[in-house]
C-alpha cells in the first residue's frame, strides 16, 4: 500500500500478520508487490519509501516524507542488524533500481546486500516491471477509443530499462542471490506485453 510510504516499522498496516517472516524493502516497485507477497504463506512487512531505492547510504531521493531516504534505510538496516523482527527471515528488494547505473551507488549496493547475508536473512531481488515511455498514453487513447490495449505491446529490444536488467542478472550471480526477473512474466522473446484481453497490467509507464 502507499499508505505505508515511509511508515514505521511497527504500523500495523504495514503488516499482514504478527508473526510475517518477509519484509518488502524498496521504492514504489516495491510497493506494488505488496499484496503479493502478503499474499504467500508467510506474510509480509512492508518497509517502503516512495523514490527511495534499498541501498544503504544513498543520498540521491528527493525527500517525499517525514524521514528521508538515507535515515530511513538506516533505521531499517539497524532494526534487521538488531534483530528486532525476529520473525523476518527473508528480506525482497524491489525498486527501479535506476540508481545502479552509477557504479558508486552499485558498490553500496552490493554491501547492503552482504550486511544482509551476514546478519543471515535470505536475500531476493526483484526486479522493475519493463519500461517504455508510450505504455501510458497508448492506454489512455485505447481506453478512450474503446479499441483493444493489445496495440500498446511493444518490442522486447525497445525497452527502456534494459540496462537495469543487465546489471541485476550480474549482481544475482556475483552475490549469490535469486532474482525474480519479471520479465518473464510480461514479456515473450519477441514482445512485451501491456495487457492480457481487457486486463491492463499498467498503471503508468513503471508501475
Amino acid at each position: 500500500s502507499s499508505a505505508c510510504s515511509g511508515a514505521a516499522l511497527d504500523e500495523p498496516l504495514c503488516q499482514s500478520g504478527a508473526k510475517a517472516t518477509t519484509l518488502l524493502w524498496g521504492d514504489s516497485l516495491a510497493m506494488h508487490l505488496a499484496r503479493a507477497v502478503a499474499a504467500t504463506n508467510g506474510g509480509v512487512v512492508q518497509a517502503t519509501l516512495s523514490g527511495c531505492p534499498p541501498i544503504l547510504g544513498y543520498t540521491g531521493a528527493a525527500r517525499k516524507a517525514a524521514i528521508s531516504c538515507e535515515d530511513f534505510n538506516a533505521t531499517l538496516m539497524q532494526a534487521l542488524a538488531a534483530n528486532n523482527m525476529p520473525q523476518i527471515k527473508r528480506v525482497i528488494l524491489a525498486s527501479t533500481f535506476a540508481a545502479l547505473r552509477k557504479s558508486e551507488e552499485l558498490k553500496q549496493f552490493a554491501q547492503t546486500i552482504a550486511q544482509l547475508q551476514g546478519f543471515g536473512y535470505e536475500v531476493v531481488l526483484v526486479s522493475p516491471t519493463p519500461t517504455h515511455d508510450r505504455i501510458l498514453k497508448c492506454i489512455k487513447l485505447q481506453a478512450r477509443a474503446g479499441q483493444p490495449f493489445g496495440a500498446c505491446d511493444y518490442p522486447r529490444d525497445e525497452m527502456e530499462n534494459a540496462d537495469i536488467f543487465d546489471i541485476l542478472d550480474a549482481l544475482s550471480d556475483q552475490m549469490r542471490v535469486p532474482l525474480v526477473d519479471l520479465r518473464e512474466m510480461l514479456c515473450d522473446k519477441d514482445i512485451c506485453h501491456v495487457s492480457a484481453g481487457q486486463t491492463v497490467f499498467y498503471r503508468d509507464n513503471i508501475h
